[in-house]
């Protein structure tokens, strides 16, 4: 058996993995993300699911969490498998060479954050360890030994960690742990009480869907850092679904059967009351090393892709150094919302990725493109405005579904739009079909900016919907312009995020926009037709007709003048500013 050996890894950086380089198959896979899949932190996890779920409904959550999240973490991990790039460098030809600088920063942001709050897990067990051994507990002391032996693993790189640590070590003692954590809950507690238990109820069931997805979408941004080492694409896909499925699934439910069974919140004191918790915590501790070590690593890669000159060595250490001070400094608190972050700006973001590599790109990107400014991948100054659209209105999406309707669940909902917008924007069809999709993209804008208006008596104020009859006024001319404001006025009463005056208040003054751009074809013309039709014509239906006759109530005229006018004018003018920004960056209509 081969010492472990602390080495440099190949300074390729970024570039694609020589394919001498590419030797990791199923079995390494599976072992890699069955072991990344283990942890304190995920135990934490499945603990944030009850007593707000019961048993029953939290195993549920967990299994269907687990399948959807892992899908898109493997889906992720097998376009990084073919092209033998790292996950950030994939998103290039998604959102531009420099807009792919946006994820990078928001991941590289969140991975310190894991890795702080990996180092601060596993210091806590080791400090309450050393304190039932030898009397103290030495909290700072273990946040510096285990910083920097994970940025030691980060320093060897992945090939060395898989096949020298987890393949030889680590793992055998994820699933010894495992199977006698589980032994010792069933033969010590009477699990099928507790099957039979109901929540609390205060926890909606797809909102815990949510935090299990939440868990694989956090590997996603740095899952084909790894796999980028795979011999075969398919291979490493079923290695890493399977065992991150199975690693995933075998310990939110730990997590879950630990708060419910001892009756405790506090996971750590928890595993140190079983017989045999001592020796059961050190071995997870030890395992979750390679937690802290992924974050680590992948922080160092992701900031390649904007810095790629400086040795990969170098951002390994300074991160790690980084989670030190932060481990050392601040406390683990708010992980739910944590959690939610992370899954309301990566779901959508590997929607749009799903949409633009199988759909747009055929499932192959021209690799030697993506190093080169000015090249098929930089579009508009090194921004892909499309794909920059379609992930905005998917983190738009699913916060408003979290804070409106979060009994739906957003990452399935935010997943969808961000690939459905993008997909739609990328359409090369007759300029018919065109309008169609335009106008299936701007309905959604308006809905997705729903939850934003200034009530005024009885209305509802929208400034984005005058903002989107401006803009439909120019790309789809009067007609779709008038579908989409009486589409979009159905859905928001459907969803009570509007009120009856949306229909008026948002079909006249895109007609009458649309018209007048068609007529003259200049936008400040259009513009000011949307605030005549809405200011002036609307308000004054509004107050005089559907107040009266609809909602058996009156508002003073000059009232309904003011609000109305006050909106369109506003939305009208961002309106003008975006088409004009549009125009800027060469899009044409």
């Amino acid at each position: 058996m081969s010492p472990l050996k602390i080495q440099r890894p190949p300074e390729w950086g970024i570039e694609p993995v020589p394919p001498t380089h590419g030797i990791m198959g199923f079995i390494d896979y599976f072992a890699l993300w069955s072991s990344l899949g283990v942890g304190l932190l995920v135990f934490l996890a499945g603990s944030l699911l009850v007593p707000g779920l019961g048993l029953k409904q939290a195993s549920l959550a967990i299994l269907l969490g687990t399948v959807v999240g892992n899908i898109l973490l493997a889906l992720a991990g097998y376009v990084g498998s073919r092209e033998a790039i790292p996950t950030m460098v994939l998103l290039r030809p998604v959102l531009g060479i420099r807009g792919s600088y946006i994820p990078t920063l928001l991941n590289i942001l969140q991975l310190v954050g894991w890795g702080a709050f990996e180092v601060i897990i596993m210091a806590k067990a080791a400090s309450q360890i050393s304190q039932k051994l030898f009397g103290f507990s030495a909290f700072v002391p273990w946040v510096a030994f285990f910083s920097i032996w994970c940025t030691l693993m980060a320093i060897g790189g992945p090939l060395m960690v898989v096949r020298d640590w987890i393949e030889k070590f680590a793992i055998w003692l994820v699933y010894g742990i495992t199977i006698y954590l589980t032994w010792y809950l069933f033969s010590h507690y009477d699990i099928p009480a507790l099957w039979r238990k109901p929540g609390t109820g205060e926890l909606p069931f797809l909102i815990g869907v949510d935090l299990v997805i939440a868990m694989p979408i956090s590997w996603m941004p740095l899952v084909a850092d790894y796999n980028r080492f795979a011999r075969k694409a398919g291979s490493a896909f079923w290695g890493t679904y399977l065992g991150y499925l199975v690693a995933n699934v075998w310990f939110y439910a730990l997590g879950a059967l630990f708060i419910l069974a001892l009756g405790t919140q506090d996971l750590i004191p928890a595993i140190l009351s079983l017989a045999g918790g001592m020796i059961a915590l050190i071995l997870i501790l030890v395992d979750e090393t390679d937690n802290a070590f992924a974050d680590i690593y992948s922080a160092a890669v992701s900031a390649q892709n904007i810095i790629p000159k400086v040795p990969q060595w170098v951002l390994v250490t300074l991160v790690g150094l980084i989670c030190l001070i932060l481990g050392a400094t601040v406390p683990i608190t708010q992980y739910e919302n944590f959690l939610l972050l992370i899954g309301s700006v990566f779901v959508p973001l590997f929607g749009v990725l799903a949409a633009h590599y199988f759909f747009v790109e055929k499932g192959r990107y021209r690799v030697e493109e993506i190093y080169q400014p000015r090249g098929r991948y930089w579009y508009a100054e090194g921004f892909n405005w499309k794909g920059l659209v379609a992930w905005a209105l998917g983190i738009a999406t699913y916060h408003a579904v979290v804070k409106f309707i979060p009994w739906l669940g957003a990452s399935i909902p935010s997943f969808v739009v961000a690939f459905l917008v993008h997909w739609v924007l990328n359409l090369k069809i007759v300029i018919e079909a065109r309008k169609v999709a335009y106008a299936v993209v701007l309905t959604a804008l308006v809905v997705v900016f729903s939850p934003f208006y200034v009530p005024v008596g009885i209305t509802k104020i929208q400034p984005a919907q005058h903002m989107i009859n401006v803009i439909a006024a120019v790309l789809v001319g009067p007609w779709y312009a008038l579908a989409v404001a009486t589409a979009a006025a159905i859905i928001r009463n459907a969803l009570n995020l509007g009120t009856i005056f949306a229909f008026p208040g948002g079909m006249i003054g895109a007609f009458l926009a649309g018209w007048a751009y068609r007529l003259s074809r200049n936008i400040y013309l259009a513009a000011l037709a949307e605030v005549i039709g809405t200011g002036l014509i609307a308000s004054t239906l509004s107050a005089l007709v559907i107040g009266p006759v609809f909602l058996k109530k009156t508002m003073a005229l000059g009232t309904f003048i003011l609000a109305f006018s006050a909106s369109t004018i506003a939305g009208s003018i961002l309106g003008v500013l975006i088409l004009l920004g549009l125009k800027g960056a060469g899009f044409r209509w």
